[in-house]
């Protein structure tokens, strides 16, 4: 990921399936008091749209993750 201001960062995906399921986990150590392991739920953004639906993602154990899924004219759907 790269900042592209004080408290945003981004990163571009290139080759993400189309109209499957997909899981990301965001690790981000200053919301360790809301999840220990730094697995950040909230405002998180991708193309715009927010991601609202918590999933289960493979870490040190199972940590939470959001999900979504992209169309082939790259709208998500979280």
């Amino acid at each position: 990921m790269r900042a592209v201001g004080m408290e945003r960062w981004e990163i571009t995906f290139e080759d993400v399936p189309i109209g499957v399921l997909q899981s990301i986990r965001i690790s981000d150590p200053t919301v360790c008091a809301d999840n220990p392991t730094g697995a950040s739920t909230q405002n998180v953004f991708a193309n715009a749209v927010l991601l609202i639906n918590v999933v289960d993602t493979p870490g040190s154990g199972v940590e939470p993750g959001l999900s979504f899924m992209v169309d082939a004219n790259g709208q998500v759907t979280p």
